[in-house]
């Protein structure tokens, strides 16, 4: 079965939507559009609410480095990376007149972001086994 037929509305969006429900927002985020993302934080840091995001995503490679992926057809993955949302996103910015300097610059930023936070968290204590457990939720 192709991803394709997959996609729509899933049964468990459709239950959590069911469950939110009494009026709140739901949103389904194709995978190439992340202006959805935007348009919920906005309303939620004016006091207007949560929102429920199901957000349609594609694993572009294996399950793990040693897995080649080669249960997919190769012009599925293709058509997925030309709707990766990163590329599309970087590509709308660049048509709406942002400089290729800036869009590099933010990048540049926010990977430095990045290997800050896995610093931190490479040196941080491994957290104690019985607070651990009093602190995990598992229904």
């Amino acid at each position: 079965m192709r991803l394709e037929s997959l996609l729509g509305s899933s049964l468990a969006a459709r239950a959590a939507r069911d469950r939110l429900g009494h009026g709140r927002r739901s949103v389904e985020a194709p995978p190439a559009n992340a202006l959805p993302f935007f348009a919920c934080s906005t309303r939620a840091r004016h006091g207007d609410g949560p929102t429920l995001l199901e957000c349609q995503t594609y694993r572009h490679y294996g399950h793990s480095k040693s897995d080649p992926a080669p249960y997919r057809p190769k012009d599925e993955v293709e058509q997925w990376l030309e709707r990766d949302p990163l590329k599309i996103a970087r590509a709308r910015l660049l048509d709406d007149g942002l400089g290729e300097a800036e869009i590099t610059a933010v990048e540049e930023s926010v990977k430095g972001l990045m290997e800050h936070a896995v610093r931190r968290a490479r040196a941080a204590p491994y957290p104690d086994s019985q607070t651990d457990a009093a602190t995990e939720f598992c229904p």
